[in-house]
């Protein structure tokens, strides 16, 4: 007789098996609430879905739980002789229709690297197994990363020595080389731009993940109001803690932050969204109070995605420059796959677009 986990394992392999996603991926529940749904201890499900990960059934997501992952996600391919780069991603934020990075960041590496005779292979959340796999039988050439992702994938990636770069990545990784932007003059422009219109008192509504990537923009954005001698009081800060990312939850997220500045602090007059989808929020919450957004209060944003332009007024935004960091991102992976030893930062400086909410 096989051991409980072993049965567990085929049990919930054939129910993947005969459920594969056609387009995109779904979570399995957690590893609790299966416990409970077998009637076993954690550790017995832990050790059934580590058999399904080495399968490559599914895929671990550091910090987010467990994916089913349809099949051509992540199958190697290639075409006619092209070598393959490999794009590693959140597979959480990846399938997010407002995910204004990953819209234009790939398409513009699927450009570049075609051009090259790279062919560019997109693989959100898979296992340290299925990786390791790739790099001992030589599929793949280099490796991009986007932002911070399992630590134990990194580690294998830095023992194989393979050619990577890291996009956004909060600290730089063993040998790797990195891309980020730098928001600081953009920041300081606007600020700058505020203080001549009298501005005074300075809020930040914000979302607050595990991996704290885009937490950083305004941990920038308090930096600079430092030293400009601005000072923010700790209630002004408002941050709530997320964990899907939906455009729909995040504007409503937005919108009460708004609302619970209102009530403690009703002298605000500039509000700092980390995103632009939580200055729409806010946009609802400020509109509902009849307040003039642009005369009676300034709204900044961050990401300049797409309906940020027809907003009423359209928002003032800081935009990351993705186009031109993901080019020089590959320009840094093509020197790596030329000279491993090769090791480079490169900073792309943010845009302040300025429109009518500040």
């Amino acid at each position: 007789m096989n051991a409980k986990y072993i049965e567990i394992y085929k049990q919930i392999k054939k129910s993947l098996l005969e459920n594969q996603p056609e387009d995109k991926p779904y979570k399995l529940p957690g590893v609790r609430e299966l416990a409970k749904i077998y009637n076993t201890s954690t550790l017995t499900i832990s050790k059934s879905l580590t058999l399904l990960k080495k399968e490559n059934l599914i895929s671990s997501v550091w910090a987010q739980g467990n994916y089913v992952v349809p099949n051509n996600y992540y199958t190697p391919k290639k075409i006619n002789n092209f070598a393959q780069i490999l794009l590693l991603c959140d597979i959480t934020k990846f399938n997010s229709p407002q995910n204004v990075l990953y819209r234009e960041i790939i398409p513009v590496l699927n450009k570049y690297f075609f051009k090259k005779n790279y062919f560019l292979n997109i693989a959100p959340g898979v296992s340290e197994t299925f990786i390791e796999n790739l790099i001992k039988n030589k599929k793949i050439t280099g490796i991009i990363l986007i932002h911070d992702i399992n630590p134990k994938i990194t580690s294998i990636l830095s023992k194989y020595k393979i050619p990577v770069v890291e996009y956004f990545s909060n600290k730089k990784h063993y040998n790797f080389s990195l891309v980020k932007y730098n928001l600081e003059d953009a920041i300081n422009k606007i600020i700058h731009i505020l203080l001549k219109k009298k501005r005074k008192h300075f809020a930040v509504i914000s979302i607050k993940k595990k991996d704290n990537t885009f937490y950083n923009r305004v941990i920038k954005f308090i930096d600079s109001l430092n030293i400009n001698k601005i000072k923010i009081s700790k209630k002004n800060i408002l941050t709530h803690s997320y964990i899907n990312y939906n455009i729909n939850e995040i504007i409503k997220i937005g919108a009460n932050l708004t609302e619970k500045l209102l009530i403690t602090q009703n002298n605000i007059d500039v509000i700092f969204c980390q995103n632009d989808a939580l200055a729409i929020g806010a946009y609802q919450t400020l509109k509902k109070h009849k307040i003039k957004i642009g005369k009676d209060i300034s709204v900044i944003g961050f990401d300049n995605i797409e309906i940020s332009k027809y907003t009423i007024p359209p928002i003032t935004t800081i935009y990351p420059n993705y186009k031109t960091i993901a080019i020089e991102g590959a320009k840094l992976l093509e020197d790596k796959i030329k000279n491993t030893n090769n090791i480079a930062i490169k900073e792309i400086s943010a845009e302040l677009i300025l429109r009518d909410s500040h």
